[in-house]
């Protein structure tokens, strides 16, 4: 199969490739790591410390909950058809979030 397809949104972990209905999506590499580890683990709630690390390897977790907020904002304006009600990257109150195929 090439790539996982989630809607209009189809990513290949493979090829570092990520489209939103056709078109070329362009990622960091920090909004790319955050989008391999939710693609990796569907519809499970991952936690702000394990996003964090997989997002920011070896370094100390005190302010993770905020450098995710604005990550997460950036990849739901990237992705989602309606950022301020997302369809796959939901928020799990109090744990993290959750990447909903």
């Amino acid at each position: 199969r090439k790539g996982h397809q989630y809607h209009t949104i189809v990513c290949d972990l493979e090829r570092r490739t990520v489209t939103r209905s056709g078109a070329p999506v362009h990622l960091t590499p920090l909004e790319w790591a955050l989008l391999a580890a939710f693609v990796a683990h569907p519809d499970r709630p991952l936690a702000h410390r394990q996003l964090f690390a997989a997002g920011w390897p070896g370094r100390a977790y005190g302010d993770a909950p905020a450098y995710l907020r604005v990550q997460v904002a950036h990849l739901r304006r990237k992705l989602e058809d309606d950022p301020v009600r997302p369809r796959h990257l939901r928020t799990e109150a109090g744990v993290g979030y959750r990447w909903v195929p």
